[in-house]
């Protein structure tokens, strides 16, 4: 049976629509139900309430890969950039992009994913989102195949 004051808590949280932590969670729920379209919603509102998270913008850019949104997606991993000041993945962008226009979809997942792999590896950004680091030791054959496989299964 759940206590008296923790469903007075929920009720709390459900009138507080300015909340960090409730807004997380909802996105993390919705994230975990693959309800993407409402998950990028929802991210969008949290993104007004606290823009300065970056990590946010890593989760909202890795749902638009999920949903094949490459374009949307391409844009946010390029705020990221920016924000990161890190030219390197500026650049690499409009290769995934140029990688999208010749071989669709899988060609650009595997490209931002060769992107990343080539940053991390030399040490100028180590901010991937919490999937993507997900995959590293999980998947035998290396993360670029591990990312690629992600977002082509789900889409």
């Amino acid at each position: 049976m759940v206590s008296p004051q923790v469903i007075e808590s929920a009720k709390d949280f459900r009138s507080c629509p300015f909340s960090l932590a409730v807004n997380n969670l909802r996105c993390n729920v919705l994230v975990g139900l693959r309800q993407y379209d409402r998950a990028t919603e929802q991210y969008r509102i949290l993104l007004e309430i606290a823009p300065e998270e970056i990590g946010r913008y890593q989760h909202l850019a890795r749902i638009l890969w999920l949903q094949g949104r490459v374009a949307e997606a391409v844009a946010e991993e390029r705020r990221i950039a920016s924000v990161e000041h890190l030219e390197p993945w500026e650049r690499g962008l409009a290769e995934v992009e140029a990688a999208y226009e010749t071989g669709g979809f899988r060609s650009a997942c595997l490209k931002l994913a060769q992107l990343k792999e080539w940053l991390y590896q030399h040490s100028l950004y180590d901010g991937f989102s919490t999937g993507m680091l997900a995959t590293i030791g999980k998947c035998s054959s290396g993360w670029t195949d591990c990312f690629a496989s992600q977002a082509i299964t789900v889409r």
